[in-house]
């Protein structure tokens, strides 16, 4: 079934140093919760869910993907920008049955779930403590996280996508344990290290905006053709690739543009939600808006 992820599930238990990652990480190994309805305690089994998930997540190169000849567009997009908690956004968002809801990682590569083991904070770390995306990615940490470790391509890492499919989120975003899970596509692509392109490879700063803008044009294609089936498709972005990566909040806000508005992605998309959730989150996020907004 899964054995082979459960024995790595363990390892990384014992390394973990955070209680909140270490909470979840029991529950996923456990295959179940215990999880609270008014005065009720009853415990959810979410072996089916992890089964499945792990199954169907994928490793793909930024070109694997076309999409179906009649791919659904939708005459209209809403587009948000929130700085609330990520989870409150995808609480919100799983409410109206017959949506997919797919979230882009913010960039990091060299750590599932970013610094989630640490227990640090952040938009994927975030990803980690609430839902079981941790176990769906462990399939891939040789090919993609550790393999980012070992070769930082000099700040580039590497042009694959880790798609982990139906990922369950089992927790709200007090971490307390949820009576009925949802699902969510969780997409994690490496954003290119500005800071570290500086350092190693100067004359290539060139060409960061270029592989930046091919490796999120290839995560909406991919959010795309995993949810060609559903009446409504929803897309939570961040400001991929920005704080520590060094990417300014206005050149990734005209990626974004660029992507949506000029090449037209927007209209394969029923919603999009920009989540801005950074230390600083309202000047963040108004920076992002306005860089966004002030190109059309």
């Amino acid at each position: 079934m899964l054995n082979t992820e459960m024995l790595d599930l363990a390892c990384a238990y014992r390394t973990t140093k955070s209680g909140k990652a270490q909470d979840i990480i029991h529950s996923i190994y456990d295959q179940q919760y215990l999880a609270k309805h008014g005065e009720d305690n009853f415990y959810v089994n979410i072996e089916h869910f992890l089964e499945r998930s792990v199954m169907l997540t994928t490793l793909i190169s930024e070109h694997g993907y076309e999409l179906p000849c009649h791919t659904r567009t939708y005459e209209h997009t809403d587009i948000v920008f929130t700085n609330e908690p990520l989870v409150d956004t995808l609480t919100k968002e799983s409410a109206i049955y017959g949506k997919t809801i797919s979230v882009l990682s913010s960039g990091k590569s060299q750590n599932i779930c970013g610094e989630f083991q640490f227990g640090k904070s952040g938009y994927d770390e975030t990803i980690g403590y609430c839902s079981t995306a941790f176990l769906s990615c462990l399939r891939f940490y040789e090919n993609f996280w550790l393999e980012n470790k070992k070769y930082d391509n000099k700040g580039f890492y590497n042009d694959n996508i880790v798609c982990a499919l139906h990922v369950p989120v089992i927790k709200n975003s007090s971490y307390k344990y949820i009576s009925q899970p949802y699902l969510i596509n969780y997409y994690v692509c490496s954003a290119v290290n500005r800071n570290i392109v500086s350092r190693k490879a100067v004359t290539r700063l060139k060409d960061v905006n270029k592989v930046m803008k091919e490796r999120m044009r290839a995560s909406l294609k991919a959010m795309v053709a995993n949810s060609d089936k559903t009446s409504k498709r929803v897309a939570i972005l961040s400001p991929f690739g920005c704080g520590a990566m060094g990417n300014s909040i206005s050149s990734v806000a005209h990626i974004w543009y660029e992507l949506l508005e000029l090449e037209g992605w927007k209209k394969y998309f029923s919603k999009i939600v920009f989540s801005c959730n950074f230390k600083e989150t309202a000047v963040a996020l108004k920076m992002f808006e306005n860089a966004y907004e002030s190109i059309s």
